[in-house]
């Protein structure tokens, strides 16, 4: 944020290093002057960042997994759109992606999802590219900075 240098929060919960750096709650402002930094897009006429997402262009419906564990087991409807997915693969893959990221910059936002305070959940997102960062910025509910940190 430009008013005021945000300390990224600590993600070794998730085995996660700083890499090459942690870019934390950047605004749109500063998301756009990374993206058009990292060549992820361009200015459009109106202002507007431009990106190309190449052939995949749309949601890809078979692309929801979901870990089934004793929390999922029986509140998840389970079928083609919602697929099971175990505990080992996804700490597998968790291990692949922290690894990955092990020697990259990458931008971690908190927000949350869903207005009512009763049904409100937060959120943690790491995007490789800032694009990703700002479409995040845009789509979820940007906490207050008191309540930064406690997602």
């Amino acid at each position: 944020m430009s008013k005021m240098e945000l300390q990224a929060p600590d993600l070794s919960y998730l085995n996660l290093k700083a890499g090459l750096g942690v870019k934390y709650q950047l605004s749109a402002a500063e998301l756009v002057k990374e993206a058009l930094e990292n060549k992820e897009g361009t200015l459009a006429s109106s202002g507007a960042l431009a990106i190309d997402t190449g052939k995949f262009t749309g949601r890809s419906p078979k692309d929801r997994f979901i870990v089934c564990d004793d929390v999922t087991e029986n509140t998840v409807w389970w079928g083609d759109i919602n697929i099971k997915f175990s505990p080992d693969k996804f700490n597998s893959l968790l291990n692949k992606i922290t690894c990955y990221l092990s020697d990259k910059v990458y931008y971690v936002r908190d927000a949350s999802a869903c207005a009512n305070p009763d049904y409100s959940i937060s959120i943690r997102v790491i995007t490789e590219t800032a694009y990703q960062n700002l479409f995040a910025n845009n789509l979820f509910i940007r906490p207050d900075e008191k309540d930064l940190g406690t997602t």
